[in-house]
C-alpha cells in the first residue's frame, strides 16, 4: 500500500471554467453595447465575473501543487486546512455526493480546533465544525475514487469508511 496519495486540480474542470468565463465575457460585451442602463450594468457585472473566472481557471491550471494529500500523518487539503487532520483524530470518513458535488466528509473525534483551518473555510463551515464534521469538496480535483477508498480503508479500517457513491 502506498504511504502517500496526492490529488491535483482537475485540468478538465478548469478548461470548462475557462470556456464558461469566456462565454460570460462575450455576453457582457454584448450587454454593454446596449442603450438600456440595466443591460449595461448587467454587462459590467458579467465582465467582472468573466475576468474573475478566467483568473481562477488560469491560476489553477498553472498551479502544480497537490490540493489533497493523504499521508502517514493524516489528511491535508491545501485550500482548507493549515495542518493535517491526524488519522488518530478521525472517527469516520464518508465519500458522498451532495447536490452535484462529491464530498469527503471527515468526522473528527473530540473537539475540532477551528484555528487549524483557513479563515474562509472557518467562517463558511462554522456550524459543521462545531459538530466535528469537516466537509472536503472533491469536485475540482482529479480523484481516483477506487484508489482513495482503498487508501482510506487501509488507514482507518472498513468500519469507519463509508462510500455513499456506490
Amino acid at each position: 500500500m502506498e504511504s502517500k496519495l496526492t490529488f491535483y486540480i482537475s485540468k478538465r474542470s478548469m478548461f470548462k471554467l475557462l470556456l464558461l468565463a469566456s462565454v460570460i465575457i462575450v455576453f457582457g460585451l454584448v450587454c454593454i453595447r446596449a442603450t438600456n442602463y440595466m443591460l449595461i450594468a448587467i454587462g459590467i457585472l458579467n465582465l467582472f465575473l468573466g475576468v474573475v473566472g478566467i483568473f481562477v481557471a488560469v491560476y489553477n491550471l498553472i498551479d502544480k501543487t497537490p490540493q489533497l494529500i493523504l499521508s502517514e500523518a493524516g489528511i491535508i487539503h491545501q485550500k482548507i486546512t493549515k495542518k493535517p487532520i491526524l488519522w488518530r483524530d478521525i472517527s469516520e470518513v464518508t465519500i458522498t455526493k451532495r447536490g452535484n458535488n462529491h464530498v469527503l466528509i471527515v468526522t473528527q473525534k473530540g473537539h475540532t480546533n477551528r484555528a487549524d483551518f483557513k479563515y474562509l473555510f472557518r467562517k463558511t463551515a462554522k456550524s459543521k465544525l462545531k459538530n466535528n464534521i469537516i466537509p472536503l469538496n472533491l469536485d475540482s480535483l482529479a480523484i481516483d475514487y477506487p484508489k482513495l477508498h482503498k487508501f482510506l480503508d487501509f488507514k482507518l479500517g472498513k468500519q469507519t469508511v463509508t462510500n455513499a457513491l456506490s
